[in-house]
């Protein structure tokens, strides 16, 4: 019986070792993802781009299309063989995440000269692009009617979303008449979006919002790729650790064939009141752990509770709840959708954005306006 247990518990000793080792490859491949699919679609672009000048290897037109209409590309230039420029074109962006790459210009296949390209993933930078233009759109009577401080209000509003960095906007003669600040992190990308508001064809005033990216992943440190893989290992011994305990000691202990506990009447009501609280507050800042103090049960042991009685997690209740009352908004007020997301509770834009596509199949601009 004994040695029955020691080759049990050595045959699961060796899945264990497999499963850390698929991990720690499948990590280090998927750790190149980003980048490797980056360099692939600089690579696919440069060729393309060589191609487009057939015959005129310095064909300025075709470099002025291909900067232009593509919003990833950072820098492009074009030197004859003797190093001499011949067109160069820049964006003012700080990336963390970016390929650069440099090839053979060839005509009747004699080496006349290179061409350089950086290639960005420019999602980040076009969702910049449009705060901004949401901040212009929503300021402009104000602006134009003096309202500092409806102005100001406003500004508040759009500085909750936690990316912005700074929110800077002056009249034409310098004076300011908003400049909110926050720090940044320093590893993370910094974007600088200028606009102008205008009134009857002229510049009244200028907006300056410097972004950075708070969600960006730090991929390239090692103290985050060694988290995430122990967290991995974690995850992978708990489980071979219940599986375990089920298969040495299943005649002792039928570990899996228990029924699920009965949640008592009186746990019922605790989870009823943290779902009576939830619907009243879901528009605030609710942790697990203050709500689980507040109906006097373990955080962990709330959480799986609440999943039990209701089907959903807690923070996915929490959002749900605040995706419906941010879609009744839409339909029955005229207020704008960056002041009705922070009102029911968001923080970020872009992930009110995100959850709403998710729960609605699609984004507010068009259920409002459907």
């Amino acid at each position: 019986m004994h040695n029955n247990k020691l080759q049990k518990f050595i045959l699961v000793s060796l899945l264990l070792i497999s499963g850390a080792a698929v991990i720690f490859y499948g990590f280090g491949k998927n750790n190149k993802t980003d980048s490797s699919s980056l360099r692939e679609r600089a690579e696919k672009l440069t060729d393309e781009i060589i191609l487009s000048m057939g015959s005129n290897p310095f064909d300025k037109l075709e470099i002025d299309k291909a900067f232009y209409n593509n919003a990833d590309i950072n820098q492009i230039s074009i030197t004859n063989n003797n190093g001499v420029i011949i067109a160069e074109y820049s964006k003012i962006m700080d990336y963390q995440n970016f390929c650069d790459i440099e090839k053979e210009i060839k005509k009747h296949g004699t080496h006349v000269g290179n061409l350089r390209l950086r290639l960005t993933d420019n999602s980040f930078f076009l969702e910049c692009q449009k705060t901004a233009d949401r901040i212009i759109l929503t300021n402009s009577y104000n602006i134009s009617n003096y309202n500092i401080n409806d102005l100001k209000s406003s500004a508040n509003i759009f500085f909750k979303d936690k990316n912005i960095k700074r929110l800077l906007i002056k009249d034409i003669y310098g004076n300011t008449f908003v400049d909110l600040k926050r720090e940044a992190e320093p590893l993370h990308s910094s974007i600088d979006i200028s606009r102008a508001f205008y009134h009857n064809g002229t510049r009244t005033a200028d907006l300056l919002v410097s972004f950075s990216d708070i969600s960006e992943t730090e991929s390239g440190k090692s103290g985050i790729s060694i988290l995430i893989i122990v967290l991995f290992m974690l995850l992978l011994i708990g489980a071979i650790f219940v599986f375990l305990s089920y298969w040495i000691f299943k005649d002792t202990k039928p570990y899996l064939s228990q029924k699920r506990t009965e949640i008592s009447t009186d746990t019922k009501e605790k989870i009823e009141s943290a779902i009576e609280y939830i619907k009243h507050n879901y528009n605030r800042s609710i942790s697990r752990e203050g709500l689980a103090c507040m109906v006097s049960i373990n955080p962990d042991y709330l959480g799986k509770l609440f999943k039990q009685y209701t089907g959903l997690r807690l923070n996915d209740y929490i959002n749900k709840l605040r995706i419906e009352n941010a879609a009744i908004l839409l339909k029955s007020t005229e207020k704008s959708i960056t002041e009705i997301a922070f009102e029911v509770g968001f923080d970020s834009m872009s992930t009110f954005y995100r959850l709403f596509t998710t729960y609605h199949k699609t984004n507010p601009v068009t259920f409002r306006n459907n």
